[in-house]
């Protein structure tokens, strides 16, 4: 960064002629968040875990199962061959039959003695 005797000289005239009095006053807040109880206790969770990680004494030992691809290709290749020889003939036809029952009055007005009760 430039020294001020090195600074640009019009910027420097600048700053010395400015007028102050045209800042406006403000007031400084300071404002202090503490951290809530949740987050000291989910910090302190993390850093107790880390720290038994860390320290090695909670890991246990643990095998790896590694999936075959192959065997995963052929099953998806017998389920699209099942899928292609199914006979859609054995089937029944369905008739699908939409019910929308709405309340009657009367058990609108049990429902609501049953809720008073």
């Amino acid at each position: 960064m430039d020294s001020p005797t090195k600074a640009n000289p019009a910027l420097l005239e600048e700053m010395t002629q400015f007028d102050k009095t045209k800042l406006q006053k403000t007031n400084t807040e300071e404002k202090v968040s503490l951290p809530t109880p949740e987050v000291i206790q989910r910090e302190k969770t993390e850093h107790e875990m880390f720290e038994r990680v860390k320290s090695g004494v909670s890991l246990k030992h643990v095998e790896t199962v590694e999936k075959d691809p192959l065997k995963e290709v052929v099953a998806q290749e017998k389920v699209q061959l099942d899928i292609q020889q199914f006979d859609a003939s054995c089937l029944k036809r369905v008739d699908t039959q939409e019910r929308n029952r709405l309340p009657s009055l009367t058990d609108i007005e049990e429902e609501r003695k049953g809720l008073k009760n």
